[in-house]
């Protein structure tokens, strides 16, 4: 944490003042650093999220008739890094230039977050993948290893004696969504 007298002279270095709080040189990287901790204490700037920011929120995503298909919003809030993927990139998208109390409705379209539903995303799957006590319904989401590594969920849409048809898109591909957001804190890296 930067010393409190520091405070005092931030409107010199935004000046061009060769000397600190402390009374001694400091370099112009030193300066700025100095005058955006200063901004930032003072509130004066509402630091935006970008491409890195650690970003704090609550969220909401609704099908268009209303069905709440997830929210944090009665819950603990979601905190995760924009770009990291942990987070869709459409959705990432929208929070782009919003900041610390901003609060905002948005409807996307179908493919702007999930992306479309993809044909190739319904594979049958051999019967015998499946543990042989496992009871297998239509609407059953079940949760695969991909080839990589990653975990993928998957739907079971159509069972057969031999093969399961399984629907490997996300749930709510190809659908228009409505993305409430309410951002809790913004921390931009340096």
């Amino acid at each position: 944490m930067l010393p409190s007298s520091v405070q005092g002279c931030i409107y010199k270095v935004n000046c061009g003042a060769r000397e600190g709080a402390l009374g001694r040189s400091v370099s112009r990287k030193a300066r700025s650093l100095y005058a955006v901790y200063s901004i930032q204490k003072k509130g004066l700037l509402n630091m935006q999220i970008t491409i890195g920011s650690k970003v704090t929120l609550h969220f909401a995503l609704r099908l268009a008739d209303g069905t709440v298909a997830d929210s944090s919003f009665d819950n603990e809030p979601v905190s995760f890094v924009v770009g990291d993927g942990a987070l869709d990139k459409g959705l990432e998208l929208a929070l782009i230039g919003l900041g610390a109390g901003d609060r905002q409705t948005l409807t996307l379209m179908p493919g702007q977050a999930f992306g479309e539903r993809e044909d190739a995303a319904l594979q049958w799957v051999a019967r015998d993948q499946f543990p042989p006590d496992m009871a297998l319904q239509e609407g059953q989401i079940i949760g695969f290893t991909g080839q990589t590594g990653e975990d993928v969920a998957g739907a079971v849409i159509e069972i057969q004696q031999q093969r399961v048809r399984m629907d490997f898109n996300h749930p709510l591909a190809g659908r228009e969504i409505e993305f409430e957001v309410e951002i809790l804190s913004v921390e931009n890296p340096i």
